[in-house]
């Protein structure tokens, strides 16, 4: 993702990993990227009039003529997102089996989740080995998505939006379900849940198995696809407070996801756009990272260990990823006072680089790149410029020295 703010501070190392499973959105008792499931092979079912299993996903059914698959799957090199996801599949015979079957998210235990007479947005990703764009029963996909609220079966989808299949990769998949309205008077359903959808037409026949993860839903209808404004101005404290100030516009209904490096990661060592993790969760790239904190608070606690890097993200309703706000010691070193009437510009710049300061002496500069490599260092600055016209455009830090005291600021060469 692209650069917008890289400070530094008092970073942190160990986090207990308290959180089990998604913490933002609007929904996040739905457990979307299944992490907080007990892996197993028998998904357990749940009545549409069922007011139990609240916290786990369940199957539509349990008659193994019915369903060929219904597992929780615990294998990040598998999982599009942390380490777990959900598997389910049709049994091979639809002349003698149901030909429909769901995957349903936990619910709500006070009431009910979704609501009626509401627009809602189904987001999921899927991963098959067998194209399922023609097999539905009503000409859809084979894999759709479904709200029941109050055990009342969904409405109509005005919007349906897959990413091209290719076999045994993560798809997504998007739908705008109509205001759901109630089912009779006399109904006594309790149970309120949204859903990933098999369902196949009499003629035909999908035993392929269904991945599934990342699975969103949220209110309106428009799908989101819009990440919210990158967060800004990292703070630290001698106590191991890490913070930073919402972005412009706030999160839409999400909230924040903080990635911790060993050394400096690479511009797109990111979590995956609509990825839904849980703190301890790995993020894999050329330098792979540790999720240590999901929430919406602008804030949090750790232990400082020198040398770590810390990815902040704002993350909203749809979990699209916001640009990253970068918080590290590890290049620039530790300033508790910043330097007063610093001023440097231009900013882009092209050829030089104006830094002056009215109240002290600028004692030396340096330049890092993002890799986290020196690229330029001064001991005194002639006229107060520093020549930058070797440098490839991009961004850097350019760290200014002066009486004990130290700035840091982001530099975008042109």
């Amino acid at each position: 993702m692209k650069k917008t703010l890289l400070s530094f501070g008092l970073l942190a190392t160990s986090l207990i990993f308290a959180q089990s499973q998604q913490v933002i959105g609007e929904f996040p008792t739905m457990d979307g990227g299944m992490e907080a499931q007990t892996a197993t092979t028998t998904i357990p079912g749940m009545s549409s009039n069922s007011a139990n299993n609240f916290t786990e996903w369940t199957v539509s059914g349990t008659s193994a003529t019915s369903i060929g698959k219904r597992s929780i799957i615990n294998n990040a090199a598998t999982a599009r997102t942390g380490n777990k996801f959900g598997v389910i599949a049709l049994a091979s015979d639809p002349a003698t089996t149901s030909t429909n079957c769901r995957l349903q998210a936990p619910a709500n235990p006070t009431g009910n989740l979704l609501q009626y007479n509401q627009d809602y947005v189904v987001q999921f990703y899927y991963k098959t080995s067998v194209d399922p764009s023609i097999l539905g029963e009503n000409g859809e996909n084979v894999v759709t998505g479904a709200l029941y609220p109050g055990g009342v079966s969904y409405g109509s989808a005005n919007t349906r939006s897959t990413t091209a299949h290719i076999a045994d990769t993560w798809v997504k998949y998007t739908e705008i379900v109509s205001g759901v309205t109630p089912g009779s008077s006399t109904n006594t359903n309790t149970a309120s849940f949204a859903s990933v959808r098999l369902a196949v037409a009499t003629t035909k026949t999908y035993s392929a198995d269904v991945n599934v993860d990342d699975f969103v839903v949220y209110t309106g209808n428009t799908i989101d696809n819009t990440a919210p404004n990158a967060a800004t101005a990292g703070t630290y404290n001698t106590s191991g407070t890490i913070g930073w100030t919402a972005p412009s516009g706030g999160v839409d209904g999400g909230g924040y996801v903080v990635v911790k490096y060993a050394s400096m990661p690479a511009a797109n060592d990111d979590p995956n756009q609509n990825g839904i993790y849980q703190v301890g969760n790995t993020v894999t790239g050329s330098v792979s990272g540790t999720v240590v904190y999901i929430g919406t608070a602008t804030t949090f606690n750790d232990t400082y260990t020198s040398g770590t890097y810390y990815k902040i993200y704002a993350v909203d309703k749809a979990f699209n990823y916001a640009d990253e706000l970068i918080v590290s010691d590890a290049t620039l070193g530790i300033s508790k006072n910043q330097i007063e009437g610093l001023n440097i510009y231009p900013n882009p710049a092209k050829d030089y680089i104006t830094v002056e300061s009215k109240s002290v002496k600028i004692s030396s500069v340096a330049m890092y790149n993002l890799l986290g490599a020196q690229v330029i260092s001064e001991k005194a600055l002639i006229n107060s410029r520093l020549n930058v016209s070797g440098l490839a455009k991009g961004i850097y830090m350019l760290k200014v020295n002066a009486e004990g005291a130290s700035t840091t600021k982001k530099i975008v060469i042109e």
